[in-house]
């Protein structure tokens, strides 16, 4: 009964936080990069998390080839949940962003930072 109790509270509250998903891409010269910008429906606000993936090839969601659990996902859904917009993307090379690598071997450190001041500057021109 308690768990029953407890499935209906979290079904009502995801139902609370309407939010919007666009599909976003960021063009770079070696291929797109593809990512999701979530927002609260209910006022909207300019303010934006940047989610950049950890290591290995992870895409927007936290995901893996080895692993799937959802995790950054899950984290920016619970962000708009408290009324901030959520931008995360696949890495380079990783998942829909596949085409953004050439060779494994030319990756660079350089080129993650360069995505996410991509990305910033990608949000500081939308108009979500």
């Amino acid at each position: 009964m308690r768990n029953s109790i407890l499935l209906l509270i979290l079904i009502a509250s995801t139902s609370l936080f309407a939010q919007k998903e666009k599909g976003v891409t960021l063009k770079t010269k070696i291929g797109d990069i593809n990512g999701i910008l979530l927002t609260p429906e209910e006022n909207p606000t300019k303010t934006v998390v940047l989610i950049i993936a950890g290591s290995g090839p992870t895409d927007m969601n936290g995901n893996n080839p080895m692993m799937q659990n959802n995790s950054l996902k899950m984290l920016a859904e619970g962000i708009v949940a408290s009324g901030i917009a959520v931008l995360r993307y696949d890495k380079r090379g990783a998942a829909s962003s596949v085409g953004a690598v050439q060779k494994e071997e030319d990756l660079r450190f350089e080129s993650y930072i360069n995505d996410a001041i991509g990305w910033i500057g990608f949000l500081g021109n939308d108009k979500h």
